[in-house]
């Protein structure tokens, strides 16, 4: 968009035109004349070499934690390993030797983490328009439970109850809606004809609700009476 001052002083002062561009994005790539160039004149290439090679990549440590826009969510384990998240991974770290195990089963960035009573599965929630939730074992790093379908946006905030049985969440809508979940009744596959995104799993719902429109920065279970 190019602008240009009026002739009208009366009207707006600037209006916009509309320039030409390009139909895509970088339509000139100066690189593919360099690796043209770049083969040597007398090169042959050799059956099956363009094929991708027999080799894989293996996570082995992550750095970096999840801190700006989240709460609460670096905790011990009961082993004295440390779980915490960051990007889409969920991450426990040995802080005797320094290495890792990672859980990587979540679609999109996450949000919270919430650990169960006995201080070995962990809950944790992402961001997206249908997010995802899963518990998971921190020694095995198995996950236990995929819920998915009631909550919208992302999940800000997660907790178990005091006896390790409930799982509450709320989500990252205008009104941060609450759902309760029986979460060992939750599937830990998610089945949908609408693709890994669009999939639900509400097995386990106990009961759901608005909250406030008000920002939620940190949700517990009282240890009175299990009220949220």
């Amino acid at each position: 968009v190019e602008f240009k001052e009026g002739s009208d002083p009366q009207q707006e002062t600037f209006k916009t035109e509309e320039i030409d561009k390009g139909t895509e994005f970088m339509a000139v790539k100066p690189w593919l004349g360099v690796v043209k160039n770049s083969v040597p004149s007398n090169y042959k290439p050799q059956k099956g070499q363009s094929d991708a090679p027999e080799a894989s990549l293996e996570l082995e440590y992550v750095h970096g934690y999840r801190c700006e826009d989240a709460r609460n969510n670096l905790k011990y384990t009961r082993t004295g390993n440390v779980v915490y998240h960051t990007a889409a991974v969920g991450v426990v770290l040995n802080p005797t030797n320094n290495t890792q195990k990672h859980f990587m089963e979540h679609n999109d960035d996450i949000l919270c983490l919430a650990i169960h009573p006995e201080l070995q599965i962990v809950a944790t929630g992402e961001i997206g328009p249908n997010p995802l939730i899963c518990v998971w074992d921190t020694t095995t790093m198995e996950c236990l439970a995929r819920i998915s379908g009631v909550l919208k946006k992302g999940i800000m905030q997660l907790c178990f109850s005091n006896n390790g049985v409930y799982l509450a969440a709320s989500a990252a809508d205008d009104y941060h809606c609450v759902a309760v979940y029986d979460w060992k009744k939750c599937s830990s596959t998610i089945k949908g004809t609408g693709g890994k995104d669009k999939a639900s799993n509400t097995t386990g719902l106990i009961a759901t609700g608005q909250g406030s429109r008000a920002n939620i920065l940190h949700q517990a279970c009282n240890p009175a009476d299990d009220t949220i």
